[in-house]
């Protein structure tokens, strides 16, 4: 009997030991696996700061200049956008429609024209608020595109039918400038908070400047 209990706990803290063992192994399977995806982020980061630091003062600042003036035109568009939509007697007079659509539309085009041809200097942020105006916008755009087409096929090459012409465009645009209004404001309330981003690091750099 001695025998048999001297052998069942011997053969017990064997078990334990490989147990031991086993658990030991994928502890440190686990952590190894976890100290290489480290590794490799650090890798990655190292390899992004050094692309940043490759590149040249001259040519930061010249990055830096053309964001500002990005910044200064959408600026002075979202004051004027800002005032006309606030201030203007246009907005009051219901016999003005064709005033109101057209000044709107074009802040609209403006702002287009502008984000679209230089995308590399704005805010990935407004990059976005952009992409989803326009995800809205662009079926009315074409919408008015098509109308135009249809009504100039259908109508005679004078004044009478350019007038026609436009009105078929203009419902379209009417329509676009409605619906997508809340996302023409984000993207002036983006500027805004990206031109105070700009702000701070003018002031930061500035205080940090050795005295002369």
């Amino acid at each position: 009997m001695d025998d048999f209990w001297g052998y069942l706990v011997t053969s017990l803290l064997v078990m334990g030991g490989i147990l031991h063992f086993s658990v030991k192994r994928g502890v440190q399977a686990w952590f190894d696996s976890k100290l290489a995806v480290l590794g490799a982020d650090l890798q990655s980061d190292i390899s992004d700061r050094q692309n940043l630091n490759a590149i040249s003062q001259p040519t930061f600042e010249k990055i830096f200049s053309k964001k500002v003036d990005v910044y200064t035109e959408l600026s002075k568009m979202r004051n004027e956008f800002t005032r006309y939509k606030n201030e203007s007697y246009e907005l009051e007079h219901g016999d003005l429609f064709e005033d109101v659509t057209e000044r709107f539309a074009g802040f609209f085009a403006r702002c287009r024209e502008v984000i679209e041809a230089n995308k590399l200097y704005i805010s990935s942020e407004l990059a976005e608020r952009y992409d989803t105006w326009y995800g809205v916008a662009h079926p009315f755009y074409k919408q008015s595109v098509m109308d135009g087409y249809n009504a100039h096929q259908n109508s005679f090459d004078d004044e009478h039918g350019r007038m026609i012409v436009y009105y078929a465009e203009l419902g379209g645009k009417s329509a676009m400038v409605e619906k997508t209004m809340p996302q023409m404001e984000a993207i002036f309330a983006q500027i805004d908070t990206d031109i105070s981003r700009i702000r701070d690091y003018v002031e930061l750099a500035i205080s940090a400047k050795p005295a002369a």
